[in-house]
């Protein structure tokens, strides 16, 4: 039994039956390094994941997204920029246009060209009562730079960012720094309304004959149409154009709470009649070239009534004028004139 004793000692000592000294410390080693592999693999992917960058036309708002930072705005980034560190676990930036984008936003009856899905049928009264319809296009940029000291932006994602808006045609919503859908979107909930304010309140100081030269026409007190009529209403588009643009310049920055937006310009492609209306136009225009026509028949009879009556008296002063002429008119296949009972005249050929 004590041989038995010793051996077990000897055994245990030894660290089991057949394992050799040291063996344990090896494997421990192993696991711990193959811990220590994983842990900055992880720390590496956390990294890479900690890297952003922005394309040339875009800005980006960084928010702090680690378990024990508090959400708020954390860094800006410029248009353009290289890789840059956005702080450990940070949520991905939020992109928004910059400056240096230009933007525009189109209102047209056509499907598909304009920034509402289907028919963009936008119609506003003039001071004459008559709603037309306008296909127009505005310009603007953002005032939004991505430098540190860009307040801008900060405000306005914090305004709106946080929020989601319909997307025109789809069930969805989105944020509006979600891709130009999501900016999208952002313009038809809080830029259109005020557009079609100053579009309304513009167009409403104009009466139709101002927009529309073809109004005239229909004019209780019998318009007519010239090439100062159509000179007169382009000079009035422009300043409808003009007028819209200041209108919007400063309206979007009272109802957004900020100058975010700048550089507005309205170009107004084309103003529309209501179909009736045109209807009225196309009617009183055809009549207006039935009467030109009539004038210009008359024109003509007058004048060759004058050719006549000059005409008439050379001949009185020259009859053998008048038999030449006659002779001149006669047919060049017609070889002989026939006098009836008196017989017939013959008509050289060679000397015709």
């Amino acid at each position: 039994m004590a041989l038995e004793d010793e051996l077990a000692k000897l055994t245990r000592r030894r660290g089991g039956v057949g394992r050799p000294p040291g063996q344990n410390r090896s494997v421990a080693v192993g696991i711990g390094a193959i811990g220590l592999g994983l842990l900055v693999i992880i720390a590496a992917l956390v990294a890479l994941s900690s890297l952003a960058r922005t394309g040339p036309n875009e800005v980006g708002v960084v928010y702090n997204g680690g378990p024990l930072d508090k959400k708020t705005q954390r860094q800006l980034i410029p248009p353009a920029s290289g890789l840059t560190w956005t702080g450990w676990l940070s949520q991905d930036p939020r992109l928004y246009p910059s400056e240096g984008s230009p933007r525009r936003y189109i209102i047209t009856s056509t499907p598909g060209r304009g920034d509402r899905v289907g028919v963009d049928d936008l119609r506003v009264p003039t001071a004459d009562g008559i709603d037309v319809g306008l296909e127009a296009k505005i310009s603007f940029t953002t005032g939004f730079t991505g430098q540190s000291d860009d307040t801008l932006v900060k405000e306005f994602d914090a305004r709106f960012g946080n929020r989601t808006y319909p997307v025109p045609g789809q069930a969805g919503r989105l944020h509006p720094w979600e891709g130009d859908e999501g900016f999208g979107a952002f313009l038809d909930t809080e830029f259109r309304p005020v557009l079609d304010n100053a579009l309304r309140e513009t167009l409403g100081r104009f009466r139709c004959d101002e927009l529309v030269s073809s109004c005239a026409l229909l004019s209780n007190k019998g318009g007519s149409l010239d090439q100062r009529s159509g000179a007169k209403t382009n000079a009035n588009l422009v300043e409808v154009q003009k007028a819209i643009g200041d209108a919007l310049n400063t309206d979007l920055s009272t109802n957004l709470g900020g100058q975010y937006f700048k550089n507005v310009q309205v170009v107004v492609s084309a103003v529309r009649l209501p179909e009736r209306v045109q209807t009225a136009v196309n009617e009183a225009q055809a009549q207006f070239a039935e009467v030109n026509k009539a004038n210009a028949d008359l024109q003509k009879a007058r004048i060759r009534k004058q050719v006549n009556d000059t005409l008439g008296r050379s001949y009185d002063n020259c009859p053998a004028c008048a038999q030449i002429d006659a002779l001149k008119s006669i047919p060049a296949n017609v070889t002989a004139i026939s006098l009836g009972g008196s017989g017939s005249i013959a008509l050289n050929p060679t000397k015709r």
